[in-house]
């Protein structure tokens, strides 16, 4: 082997390191192109599984959980308020019916008598 083919030899080897080079280069800068497109993604999904973390350790242990069952308290009184108010409103328009028929027509002592019972039973009841 001759010089010349010794320069084509090393020219070739050359070549070759030079290639793997470039890909390499390229595949790098790929990556990292692959990267920034997908970084606004992946922080956003982050911030998200954060949130999704701190409300868990909210609602499991947190002021959240004494917060919901205040609220759940407050709404269980006034369900069985507005049910009182319910009963308590039925009697008493039955009682103005009873008034104002007597008003109306006169000696509806029956009327009277029965809307007087039903207060009665009411308020005993209470």
């Amino acid at each position: 082997m001759g010089p010349e083919h010794w320069a084509w030899l090393g020219a070739g080897i050359l070549s070759l390191l030079s290639l793997i080079v470039l890909i390499g280069n390229a595949t790098d800068r790929i990556a990292k192109f692959w990267k920034a497109i997908n970084k606004p993604n992946d922080d956003v999904r982050k911030d998200v599984d954060e949130l999704k973390e701190w409300r868990k350790s909210l609602e499991e242990e947190g002021p959240m959980k004494e917060w919901r069952k205040e609220v759940d308290a407050k709404l269980e009184n006034a369900n069985t308020t507005a049910q009182t108010f319910d009963g308590a409103y039925h009697v008493l328009f039955q009682t103005l019916l009873a008034l104002l028929d007597h008003g109306i027509d006169g000696n509806n002592i029956e009327q009277m008598e029965s809307a007087k019972k039903a207060v009665q039973n009411y308020l005993i009841d209470k």
